[in-house]
């Protein structure tokens, strides 16, 4: 029988379920009943950089050639390969791991970001043998996780660290929690002598309906704030964000694959850059494993599908590294908004997370020639997990306009481009 403590926490749960069952109803009556108006402003520089974007590939093996085209047009900075050193692990296995994830990243332009995690702790020597097999070029950073509950030592990242100098490699050795931010902020002693900081996030641990992935956006932003706050002199990296409850090696969320899973990207890459994220990796996000077919089983004479998630990928290539603008959305149903400034433009990407078409406006702009479009151009766009159509054609744009306003189809996304006068 529950204690008094036991009894309370049961009855908070109970009527947190209810706030939510009925902030769900309210959500779906209201997309009904109401006009949709949604309401961008841009704001002032946020101090901070786009961070650099990877994917996670579960599996380092070669991707076809279609494939190899289409990430080197999402001008990544990095891919995440994870390598696990735990007691069973061969050396030469984990050498041959290595290369073929060096490749994958070299071939398609890209950086890799190693992950080391074992489920079994290594013996005597194990972890710098294995640090020691790593590729000698190509490495953005190699990230040590240990378990997945519990962060590496202090002399973990040391013997890394040591191994990797031994090679000449000057690459930061990061301390990276396995599951969730929880970890790392019990861990905060481990840190010391690391080089950055890294935890993954999964949208849906909590609770994944559609409102929860949302408004978990916040936590987002919230954790990188934390981070920061702990130790300011390391850089932090989110790897890997994943929409739903699953890990990388999970099927993905099928809102992963739509319209849906497009925005709330847009909405994750905005929180963790007003925060001050680094560098950010998303696992999942273009195919089945991260990549746009590894894992799909696809005939040679079928088109690589190219989900929604792509496009939004795309898009951000085009201001990569850009000064992130801040934004405020105020709207009948929630919104997202990512404003980033490069030397010749700013560029504005709204998602309307309502499932009914929607009226935005964008203010805050600029002064120069304004050109929009909407990636999913279709009048609407049912939750399906079906794959997005060709890219429509840039509007060729208006005259000089400090706001503009346009539609947006169900979970639409818009991207607003404005010439630097």
């Amino acid at each position: 029988m529950a204690g008094p403590a036991g009894s309370s926490r049961i009855l908070e749960r109970r009527a947190a379920d209810a706030r939510r069952i009925a902030s769900l109803r309210a959500y779906a009556t209201a997309a009904q009943a109401h006009d949709a108006v949604l309401d961008v402003r841009v704001g002032a520089d946020s101090g901070h950089r786009l961070p650099g974007i990877g994917l996670h590939a579960v599996s380092p093996s070669p991707v076809t050639a279609a494939d190899k085209a289409h990430l080197q047009r999402l001008g990544l900075d990095h891919v995440r390969v994870d390598l696990d050193v735990g007691e069973g692990a061969g050396l030469g296995w984990l050498a041959e791991r290595a290369v073929d994830a060096a490749a994958l990243a070299a071939g398609i332009g890209a950086e890799l970001e190693l992950a080391l995690r074992w489920s079994v702790r290594p013996g005597p020597g194990l972890l710098r043998r294995a640090a020691s097999a790593l590729p000698r070029t190509g490495l953005a950073r190699v990230l040590v996780t240990g378990t997945m509950s519990a962060m590496a030592g202090a002399a973990d990242l040391r013997e890394v660290r040591d191994a990797l100098r031994d090679q000449g490699l000057r690459v930061p050795v990061v301390a990276a929690a396995g599951d969730h931010y929880v970890t790392l902020n019990r861990g905060w002693r481990h840190v010391g002598p690391a080089d950055g900081l890294a935890f993954p996030v999964q949208s849906g641990v909590h609770a994944d309906d559609d409102l929860s992935c949302i408004e978990s956006l916040e936590g987002q932003r919230a954790a990188v704030a934390s981070a920061r706050a702990h130790r300011p002199d390391l850089p932090v990296s989110v790897s890997s964000i994943i929409l739903g409850a699953g890990g990388p090696t999970d099927d993905p969320d099928p809102r992963q694959s739509d319209w849906f899973g497009a925005c709330w990207l847009i909405g994750s890459v905005s929180a963790l850059a007003a925060a001050g994220a680094t560098s950010l990796t998303y696992g999942g996000w273009v195919g089945r494993s991260g990549l746009p077919s590894q894992g799909i089983a696809v005939e040679a004479s079928v088109p690589t599908p190219l989900l929604p998630t792509y496009h939004v990928l795309r898009e951000l290539a085009s201001v990569r590294h850009g000064r992130v603008r801040a934004t405020e959305v105020t709207g009948t149903f929630p919104g997202l908004a990512l404003a980033v400034r490069d030397d010749s433009q700013l560029v504005v990407f709204v998602a309307n997370m309502a499932p009914r078409s929607t009226m935005a406006t964008v203010a805050g702009l600029d002064g120069g020639a304004v050109s929009m479009r909407t990636l999913n151009a279709e009048p609407a766009v049912e939750r399906t997990g079906a794959t997005s159509g060709p890219r429509p054609p840039r509007d060729p744009g208006t005259a000089a306009a400090a706001a503009v306003s346009l539609g947006l189809a169900p979970f639409g996304v818009a991207v607003v481009s404005q010439a630097l006068q």
